[in-house]
């Protein structure tokens, strides 16, 4: 049976909105639905519009994109965040039933905003790895003049037209936006291989400083002997407090043979 996903997404809050994708990891033989909501976290009816309804995958279709409403408000604040959420599903199982959407501030306005960028740990099967490259950290920033910035790729122990496709370019941030995502390709080669990394690397800024410019990118391994029952483990992470957010990667020690849940609690972790 065919499983649901959802992408965890971040946006400005000068966006206007948010585009929510939900995939199949396979095409389903005969009709899915499944209804979609949302629930509050930090964010909530003053930072966007409540979506609901049910989305209909045709036999062959494999991803549906809903577009949720922001609010931008002119109140400066942390970053705020909702999930986007799935349930009742019919005709496929759902993998993610909860991702997050993260709203990054853009009513912080700075004659030289900072920009970041995060790391990110993708499985090979995903297809891409997302940088998300931002003004100013945890609350952020945005200018009255247009900002760039280049990025490009570059190999670590993954390397590029292997593991994945070399990426370049240039951002650019229109007065009131805050955040922008550079997409990678991700290679799946079929072989079996030990977590791979490569990086993401910003220079040239124009009209704002670079705060945080190497972000690496980790390719977790899936195509090694499947497993019954693999060992799960969640990964050790050091983080400035300042960054405002932690994300802690689970993994399993082998791509697994069946569906695999796990409860977490962090409850016992100490700052």
């Amino acid at each position: 049976m065919a499983s649901l996903f959802i992408n965890p997404i971040t946006v400005g809050e000068g966006d206007g909105f948010a585009d929510v994708v939900v995939r199949l990891d396979a095409a389903a033989a005969g009709t899915v639905t499944v209804i979609y909501d949302t629930a509050n976290s930090t964010a909530g009816g003053n930072d966007y519009v409540y979506p609901t309804g049910t989305l209909t995958f045709q036999p062959g279709e494999l991803t549906k994109t809903v577009r949720v409403e922001l609010r931008n408000d002119t109140d400066a604040e942390p970053a705020e965040i909702f999930f986007f959420t799935l349930r009742n599903a019919t005709g496929a199982s759902i993998a993610t039933a909860a991702a997050p959407v993260t709203i990054i501030d853009n009513d912080t306005v700075v004659a030289l905003p900072r920009v970041f960028v995060d790391d990110v740990v993708v499985d090979e099967k995903q297809g891409q790895a997302l940088f998300i490259v931002r003004l100013g950290q945890w609350q952020g920033e945005a200018a009255n003049a247009a900002v760039s910035v280049r990025y490009a790729t570059r190999d670590g122990s993954a390397i590029a037209g292997q593991d994945y496709t070399a990426t370049s370019g240039m951002l650019t941030f229109a007065p009131g936006e805050s955040v922008k995502t550079v997409a990678v390709a991700l290679l799946d080669d079929g072989a079996a291989e030990l977590a791979e990394r490569f990086e993401l690397l910003l220079d040239n800024p124009v009209n704002a400083s670079i705060a945080r410019g190497t972000a690496l990118a980790q390719i977790a391994l899936s195509d090694g002997t499947g497993s019954s029952q693999p060992r799960i483990s969640a990964g050790a992470v050091t983080v400035g407090e300042s960054g405002g957010f932690v994300d802690i990667p689970v993994q399993l020690h082998a791509p697994s043979t069946l569906p695999v849940t796990v409860v977490y609690d962090l409850s016992l972790i100490h700052i």
